[in-house]
């Protein structure tokens, strides 16, 4: 008896995955919970674990192609079962490709070669490949085979990959990586489904920069870097304790308020924008949450990230002041009803008490689904935010 190999579904946006790499080939032996096959998501690059013990009597996709969620694609002989050598095979391999060799004349065998090289066209050749360069492979259409490997045991490299997109590259079109497809569908889903309403400010950070520059002097290198991110998801967390409907989900018919403030940070990463998020950030000080976002970060950026890291956030933060940016409209992470946006910190000419002088201004944003919250809250909601930002306090950190 067989058992069929079947996509599971990891994300609960995505309709398909792309299947990175067997771990197992076909006749091999594999024990239920062990890692069978490799696929990526729209998240993160996830091991998927062998249904049964048995035997890989049969496969149907090749490594780097898009399957579908819950779709078969191989089969596992059960222990004890005879093995039927005529179907063990991998993608329609017939038999003959698997058959003991026996003396044959000079004509048999020319017919044999020639029947043997029109059948190996449909076997997949293996390239052993890093994981980062079957991404960029994927993402810029480019068949592994036509790459010359320069990495360990003939392996090609993300730079191999690189070298050859850069050598041969060409005006063209295509497809949209899955990961692609949903971050664009989500987009669209963020507007047609709820009312965004911007509302800009600009914050004086003066007092918040002397603060960070006198702290980092303080704490030892060894220590995680305090980045204005992580103070600003502070005030955040403190400004939602006076205004609860922001920190809530809605789903069209109830609003959820919850109790913890959940941050889901915008990170930008190969695969395209994650949000993962920091559970229960209110509890944490400025050192902790400096060193819980470093952790997130560099597991999002390195596709390491589970999907339960990238659920539940209950408000979404989002920073484009290094690029840059001095204020910018964000979107609505779903089912989330509000989003932070941060410009950058500059230098400005500026009154403080009475005289012009230089004092550093920050531009601010907030989105919120005017559904639920109405102007006045909003901006009063900024306003504290900015408040917070004009009077910051040692004890935060």
């Amino acid at each position: 008896m067989t058992i069929d190999i079947i996509v599971p579904p990891l994300s609960q946006t995505m309709d398909s995955l792309i299947l990175l790499e067997w771990q197992k080939k076909v006749g091999e032996p594999v024990t239920k919970g062990e890692t069978l096959f490799t696929v990526e998501t729209d998240k993160a690059t996830l091991e998927v674990e062998s249904p049964a013990t048995g035997i890989i009597y049969e496969v149907y996709a090749a490594p780097n192609t898009e399957v579908q969620v819950r779709s078969v694609i191989g089969k596992i002989l059960e222990p004890g079962e005879e093995t039927p050598q005529k179907g063990m095979k991998t993608g329609g391999i017939p038999e003959i490709l698997k058959a003991e060799k026996m003396p044959i004349s000079t004509s048999e065998e020319t017919l044999r070669a020639d029947k043997n090289k029109i059948l190996n066209k449909n076997i997949p050749i293996r390239i052993f490949s890093s994981p980062r360069a079957r991404r960029m492979a994927f993402k810029h259409s480019i068949d592994l085979s036509k790459i010359k490997p320069s990495g360990p045991r003939n392996m090609v490299i993300e730079n191999d990959v690189r070298a050859f997109f850069e050598k041969h590259q060409e005006v063209s079109t295509t497809g949209l990586t899955p990961a692609r497809k949903t971050i664009a569908r989500r987009m669209i889903e963020s507007h047609q489904t709820t009312a965004p309403v911007t509302y800009m400010s600009e914050a004086d950070a003066t007092e918040l920069v002397k603060l960070r520059k006198n702290i980092l002097k303080e704490i030892e290198r060894k220590d995680v870097r305090l980045t204005y991110t992580d103070f600003f998801i502070k005030i955040v967390c403190l400004a939602l304790g006076s205004y609860p409907d922001l920190n809530a989900t809605f789903d069209g018919k109830v609003l959820t308020r919850y109790d913890h403030v959940h941050i889901a940070l915008a990170v930008d990463t190969e695969r395209g924008l994650l949000a993962p998020v920091i559970k229960d950030a209110d509890c944490m000080s400025v050192r902790e949450l400096s060193r819980q976002r470093n952790t997130i970060v560099e597991r999002a950026i390195h596709g390491e990230i589970n999907l339960s890291e990238l659920r539940g956030g209950t408000f979404t933060v989002t920073n484009l002041g290094t690029m840059g940016i001095d204020h910018f409209t964000p979107i609505i992470n779903p089912p989330q009803v509000a989003i932070l946006a941060i410009g950058r910190i500059k230098e400005v000419p500026a009154e403080y008490q009475g005289k012009i002088c230089l004092r550093s201004k920050v531009g601010l944003s907030v989105t919120c689904d005017h559904r639920i919250i109405d102007g006045a809250p909003a901006a009063r909601f900024l306003k504290n935010i900015c408040d917070l930002v004009d009077n910051p306090k040692r004890e935060w950190v």
